[in-house]
């Protein structure tokens, strides 16, 4: 996983500064917050959330589709 690292905030910038960090969320949609140097939250928009939400289950629609191709050409007919 690759994350830039003007998207990432430590834990106690998100504590002492949060509406900076939620500024930041806003700008660039997903925000990494490290603890003690590792990644530990991800802080993300509504929409960014959502969108991802959507993209995963487009993913699972197409792999049961895939799977199942056979049999849901069986059933159409």
């Amino acid at each position: 996983m690759l994350i830039e690292t003007g998207k990432m905030t430590s834990m106690r910038e998100a504590n002492q500064n949060f509406s900076k960090v939620a500024r930041m969320t806003l700008e660039n949609d997903t925000i990494l917050i490290l603890k003690n140097n590792h990644p530990r939250f991800v802080l993300q928009t509504i929409e960014s959330y959502e969108r991802q939400d959507i993209e995963r289950f487009e993913l699972l629609a197409r792999r049961i589709i895939a799977k199942y191709h056979s049999a849901l050409e069986g059933l159409g007919k």
